[in-house]
């Protein structure tokens, strides 16, 4: 199998990094909700990643 330079591992580690991000700005005011709705499609990617 090629090597990217990542693993299984890292794309867990971003999806979990990202979701905290999500979370943290949530309730946040506006300007921080640009940055969760920026987040949360990057989110719903490496979730579906960190599945297979």
């Amino acid at each position: 199998m090629a090597n990217f330079g990542f693993s299984i591992g890292d794309i867990i580690l971003i999806s979990r990094y990202a979701y905290s991000v999500y979370k943290s700005c949530k309730h946040a005011g506006e300007e921080f909700k640009s940055i969760a709705a920026d987040v949360r499609p990057m989110l719903k990617l490496m979730s579906g990643r960190s599945r297979i």
